[in-house]
């Protein structure tokens, strides 16, 4: 990995940055850890968290477009 020198800041200063090649590298090994979980079917607890969510968008979007039409 690139050490890091003062070109390695952003214009203001103060953030520090990796170089291209060390985040395409931290890019490469993060792809392939979670790659498995890409794979696994999604959890019937988070598809019913996600379907009630769902609803409450819903109801809230029917409210909104009703009191905007009062």
């Amino acid at each position: 990995m690139n050490v890091m020198g003062e070109s390695d800041y952003n214009l203001d200063g103060a953030t520090p940055r990796l170089d291209r090649v060390s985040q395409d590298r931290i890019g490469a090994m993060l792809r392939t850890t979670y790659e498995a979980f890409g794979k696994e079917p999604i959890p019937d607890q988070h598809v019913d968290l996600l379907l009630a969510l769902r609803r409450t968008e819903r109801e809230r979007r029917r409210n909104l477009d009703g009191a905007s039409r009062s």
